[in-house]
């Protein structure tokens, strides 16, 4: 029976793949709360929130296996 702190999770194989998508995820959160901050046009945000929110979808699912 294998450690419960070594057990092998679904995500561990792309697991830097994973990383660097939220570290990409987490740097275009702060730079929406920057644009929020100085009052940027309504539609640059929204577009922001778009390019944030494509593609996290999908991936919820395959790091949860």
């Amino acid at each position: 029976m294998k450690d419960a702190k070594h057990a092998h999770h679904g995500y561990i194989d792309n697991k830097e793949d994973y990383l660097k998508r939220l570290r990409r995820i987490e740097g275009q959160s702060r730079g929406l709360q920057r644009m929020v901050e100085e009052e940027q046009y309504c539609i640059d945000i929204l577009t922001q929130v778009s390019a944030m929110t494509q593609g996290s979808p999908e991936r919820g699912p395959r790091l949860a296996r």
